[in-house]
């Protein structure tokens, strides 16, 4: 089953195909003069990898022989998918979602069957439907994990009293309770330990991504 937006296309015909295509890496390359070969700059601002967006193709087929109900239904899917920006959710992966610009083509196949294809210009990342939340209540140190899949990601830092942070090596001062972006702490894949030293209740949120 597939979700777009809030209907199950179920709703309007069978899905008869998902093709989920993988992003492509945004390949930055040089050729430098007197070097063999091309130099290759792709991950040299980010440090890692960068994605285009992925292209998601779901085939839809409406099975019925009364042209004004299917012309009924083609209105409706257009209108209220045909160039949108919608989340899409496939149900054998329910915990994250796809969100995409969408598009839609029309194939009249025979009397009794109608084609319709959704095209989706997808963000890279799949995103997890629930935000990451870790919530640690410090007195004096504490040292806290947060695991992160594949995206890297900035997290939204809420505490109820100033700390100060120590991470990959920098040290950060939070001077008063409240809600923070701090652009030194970046979570990439994997355990992101982040020392913390004060006394009160600190909070991570940050949305995970995977491919």
């Amino acid at each position: 089953m597939v979700k777009i937006g809030e209907k199950l296309l179920k709703e309007f015909g069978i899905v008869s195909d998902i093709v989920v295509t993988s992003p492509q890496v945004d390949i930055k390359k040089i050729q430098v003069p007197g070097r063999d070969g091309e130099l290759d700059l792709s991950t040299a601002l980010t440090g890692e990898p960068v994605y285009k967006n992925r292209t998601i193709t779901i085939k839809l087929a409406i099975r019925e022989y009364d042209l004004i109900k299917v012309r009924k239904m083609l209105d409706e899917i257009n209108n209220y998918i045909h160039g949108k920006e919608h989340k899409i959710v496939i149900m054998d992966n329910p915990s994250f979602f796809y969100k995409g610009r969408c598009s839609i083509s029309e194939n009249r196949k025979n009397r009794a069957r109608t084609d319709v294809t959704i095209t989706v210009d997808a963000y890279p990342y799949k995103l997890k439907n629930d935000i990451t939340e870790i919530t640690k209540t410090v007195n004096g140190q504490q040292s806290v994990i947060c695991h992160n899949l594949r995206k890297s990601v900035v997290p939204k830092i809420i505490t109820t009293a100033p700390f100060e942070l120590q991470f990959n090596g920098k040290n950060i001062t939070i001077s008063k309770s409240g809600t923070f972006i701090e652009p030194n702490i970046k979570f990439l894949e994997g355990e992101n330990t982040v020392l913390c030293k004060g006394t009160g209740s600190i909070t991570f949120q940050y949305q995970e991504g995977s491919l």
